[in-house]
């Protein structure tokens, strides 16, 4: 699979798509102020990019039933949410078409400042020189953010 032991989702969990045989539209909408990549989770659950919405962007997705989509941030690799779940599962549509507002996720105080200064160092190992406890250190050691475009299979 293409998702990391650092990622917040089991990649063991991650659902697949299943059938092509019951069509619904749905229409994605970036409410968040970040460059987001639309991800469509393929028949052996892996991440297939299909499209990027800028800041505030929307766009109306052909797809169906029980392709699942994911929403992930272009430049930190951070999994979006759309309305307020990791993945989410088209539903049959009878001509309405939904809209998934895509939104950025709410992390812990912790989890950000693993975030915020694991992207500040350059290389891991300098956490060993940071003047912070042991235990964060080993956290920064070990933390791994996603690295998105190892993950995404593109074309």
């Amino acid at each position: 699979m293409y998702i990391d032991e650092g990622s917040d989702v089991d990649a063991d969990s991650l659902p697949k798509s299943m059938y092509s045989d019951m069509p619904t539209v749905v229409n994605f909408a970036n409410t968040s102020e970040r460059t987001v990549d639309v991800v469509w989770l393929d028949f052996n659950g892996r991440m297939v990019w299909y499209y990027t919405l800028e800041p505030t962007d929307s766009v109306e997705m052909q797809t169906y039933v029980t392709h699942p989509w994911v929403f992930i941030d272009k430049y930190s690799g951070a999994r979006m949410r759309a309305n307020r779940n990791m993945v989410y599962h088209p539903t049959p549509n009878n001509g309405n078409v939904p809209t998934v507002l895509i939104h950025i996720p709410v992390y812990k105080l912790k989890e950000r400042c693993l975030q915020v200064v694991s992207k500040a160092l350059h290389e891991r190992t300098d956490a060993e020189k940071l003047d912070i406890p042991t235990t964060l250190k080993h956290d920064l050691l070990n933390y791994a953010p996603i690295q998105i475009e190892a993950q995404i299979n593109i074309g």
